[in-house]
């Protein structure tokens, strides 16, 4: 037999190979209206199975990717030394988002204000799989704003920000942190949830964005205080009057079990953009 040498693959093949920031997948539009599933969460019950409680039921998290929150710079000029400050501050306040995430026990569980529910394990795994990238100043997302989004995009998370947007809240005392854990809560499938429930009439006032916005704070502030992380204090859309905190049951162990969600990427859509592109506050 021929003794063939094999070498090492590259780190951007091996990002190529597993399906990371190299490659960009687009599919048909789909007519929720057509899918029996979508039909049966907006007319029947919208947590039976699919967003339940506890026992360990429904599909497991998603995977995380092979290089978990790589930051990905779009800028092609030279940055400011502001700019350079903010991008070495993003990337410096996710590695200690890291850190506190990592730390919260996977049956520690937050009850927010509409009594749903955010546990470690749902946590830990939509940040192991959560990318990050950075665009310049005037770049229109799917939401209609020049700030950034938050794209679930399947269980594979991508938040995006332009430049000028991770400056302006570098600015302010915990604004950083509050950027980065902010879109995280909108990630989780209560906030999806939430999110296709104000849409479900076609029409979402103010009042209901500013309960979306609030619940994905209150997430956000919930995790940063576990880690004793700074956090702005007063964000767009506020925090709710009782600050929910993370709680395990007692007699518990901190793996394994606790509640399960499906990762569903509903495509519903709010002023004609995908529900699931969430804008900053």
């Amino acid at each position: 037999m021929q003794n063939t040498k094999l070498r090492a693959l590259t780190p951007a093949e091996l990002e190529l190979v597993a399906g990371g920031n190299s490659i960009t997948v687009t599919g048909e539009r789909w007519d929720p209206w057509a899918d029996r599933w979508w039909y049966d969460q907006m007319f029947e019950d919208h947590y039976h199975d699919d967003y339940g409680g506890g026992g360990g039921g429904g599909e497991p998290p998603p995977p995380a990717d092979s290089d978990s929150n790589d930051v990905t710079n779009n800028i092609t000029r030279p940055l400011t030394a502001v700019e350079q400050q903010a991008v070495a501050d993003l990337n410096a306040k996710i590695a200690a988002v890291t850190n506190v995430i990592n730390a919260i026990p996977d049956n520690a569980a937050i009850t927010l204000s509409d009594g749903t529910t955010v546990t470690g394990a749902e946590l830990k795994a939509i940040w192991a799989a959560t990318d990050f990238v950075i665009n310049e100043v005037g770049h229109t997302y799917a939401n209609g704003t020049t700030l950034g989004e938050a794209n679930y995009n399947g269980g594979d998370p991508v938040v995006s920000y332009n430049i000028d947007t991770l400056v302006n809240y570098n600015a302010h005392n915990g604004g950083m942190e509050f950027l980065i854990l902010h879109e995280i809560g909108h990630m989780t499938a209560n906030s999806r949830a939430h999110n296709a429930l104000i849409n479900s009439d076609g029409t979402v006032t103010a009042a209901e964005m500013d309960d979306h916005q609030r619940l994905a704070n209150d997430i956000a502030r919930a995790i940063a205080n576990q880690g004793g992380l700074t956090i702005m204090s007063n964000p767009g859309s506020g925090y709710s009057p009782t600050t929910p905190t993370f709680q395990t049951p007692s007699g518990g162990g901190s793996g394994g079990g606790g509640e399960a969600y499906y990762a569903y990427d509903l495509p519903f859509q709010y002023v004609n953009y995908y529900w699931n592109y969430y804008q900053i506050p």
